[in-house]
């Protein structure tokens, strides 16, 4: 019988399928290993704000129902995908499911948990593992070392042994990063294609904003962030890039698309390519949204373009305009490029 692993994700609205535990369950069942030993299912839910703050709920949902849907007693493994909007709700359900089954391990990631270090196991006693950074070599390594209950070599995971949390992770903060760092993003699997992914797109009654990447990393190395690494920054084929957003605007239960990039236009080349299809190929029309540093966009095409993207939306990060704070967060900041 195979291992039940659990991947949970909550939404602050509605989305398409996480794309982070997506891209991690399809990672790690490309090892025959994983694949003979493990049964991996990703539950995902979204906030209900009409009934937050009822009896018996958590961020609107009922409490009872979703440790119910996730057969504490017939599974092993849960992982919590954590942001700053549901890290709360994670470590409820945790907490829940270990009061259950004190057998199951739980694995905590994302930017919140992942952030956080050794403090997450202060918390409580129902934290059991942490991966720090791109987690996709790490899970896949996870599962494979859980199968002989040996962690020692899984590069950016915490763990408890023997009541001491162990460590393996470089202190350096550069090399912690490098340790998970994945060379090369264009021969990952990618989400847009996964049979999961598409039928919970059809089934939908409603619409979405769907997520895409099309590059990881970013040069900045801000103390607050986690996609700073100051490594390369990683790109996905053009053509796979291509593919993916034409089948999202054209799906009818897809309202947006946010492109989940830290600066999608900081190389000349392909920001202009990418503006173009979004230009002449986007027939549908839906919206686009971007998150980008005005100072990485350089090219007056690309700005003249982004200039005619009717309908998007691009969100500039603005931290501080303190240049004490700047320097202590490690943010560099060009005023006049902001203001023109």
């Amino acid at each position: 019988m195979k291992i039940n692993v659990r991947l949970l994700s909550l939404n602050l609205n509605e989305r398409d399928l996480s794309i982070a535990l997506v891209g991690l369950k399809q990672y790690a069942n490309m090892s025959d290993i994983v694949k003979k030993h493990y049964n991996i299912t990703i539950h995902q839910w979204n906030k209900n704000y009409d009934e937050m703050g009822k009896p018996n709920t958590i961020e609107g949902l009922p409490l009872d129902k979703l440790i119910e849907e996730l057969e504490p007693l017939n599974t092993e493994i849960i992982g919590f995908s954590t942001y700053i909007w549901n890290f709360e709700f994670m470590m409820k359900i945790a907490q829940t499911v270990k009061s259950i089954n004190p057998k199951i391990k739980t694995l905590f990631g994302g930017s919140q948990a992942g952030g956080m270090g050794k403090k997450l196991f202060t918390i409580g006693d129902y934290v059991d593992f942490l991966i720090s950074g791109e987690a996709e070599l790490s899970f896949r390594k996870f599962l494979i070392g859980h199968l002989e209950n040996d962690y020692s070599t899984i590069e950016n995971l915490y763990f408890l042994k023997n009541d001491k949390i162990v460590k393996n992770i470089p202190e350096d903060a550069r090399m912690a990063k490098k340790q998970s760092y994945l060379e090369r993003i264009d021969e990952l699997p990618y989400p847009f294609r996964d049979k999961e992914y598409r039928q919970f797109l059809d089934d939908l009654d409603y619409k979405v904003t769907a997520q895409f990447e099309t590059e990881r990393g970013c040069p900045l190395s801000c103390t607050f962030c986690s996609w700073g690494t100051r490594l390369p920054i990683r790109r996905r084929r053009q053509r796979d890039v291509e593919e993916g957003l034409t089948y999202l605007l054209n799906h009818p239960n897809v309202r947006a698309v946010y492109i989940v990039d830290a600066n999608p236009f900081i190389k000349d080349e392909k920001g202009l390519w990418l503006t173009e299809f979004l230009l002449h190929k986007n027939k549908s029309g839906k919206p686009v949204f971007f998150e980008l540093n005005p100072e990485y966009v350089r090219n007056p095409r690309v700005i003249e373009n982004l200039g005619k993207l009717s309908g998007d939306e691009l969100a500039f990060g603005l931290q501080s305009t303190s240049d004490k704070t700047l320097k202590i967060i490690k943010r560099r900041f060009n005023r006049e490029i902001y203001e023109r």
